[in-house]
């Protein structure tokens, strides 16, 4: 069995609010998270706690071949992954057929 530690690291930051209800993320966490101008931020409110994540713009395609690299062969068949490519093949049909793009 093998166990791993995990340092957790709190850092802490505080910032004002302006009377239009903005405030301004701090160049440290910025420059962590890589946020630059006109990125999207998501706010989630969990148990009177406030968590900002930067949105990341990874399509859905990208991730399914990602998995489809990355995935243990135990997890997948052959045969599940021919079907999910003739999928693929059929939706990119459809979208090109209706002018959109994916």
């Amino acid at each position: 069995m093998v166990f791993t530690m995990v340092k957790l690291v709190t850092l802490v930051w505080k910032t004002k609010v302006d009377k239009l209800g903005r405030t301004s993320i701090p160049a440290e966490i910025r420059k962590r998270l890589g946020i630059k101008e006109n990125d999207e931020i998501i706010w989630i409110l969990e148990n009177g706690r406030a968590y900002i994540i930067k949105r990341a713009n990874i399509k859905v395609d990208e991730v399914i071949d990602w998995l489809r690299t990355n995935t243990p062969e135990c997890f997948t068949s052959e045969e599940e992954t021919k079907e999910r490519d003739k999928c693929r093949i059929v939706k990119k049909w459809a979208m090109k057929k209706l002018g959109m793009r994916q």
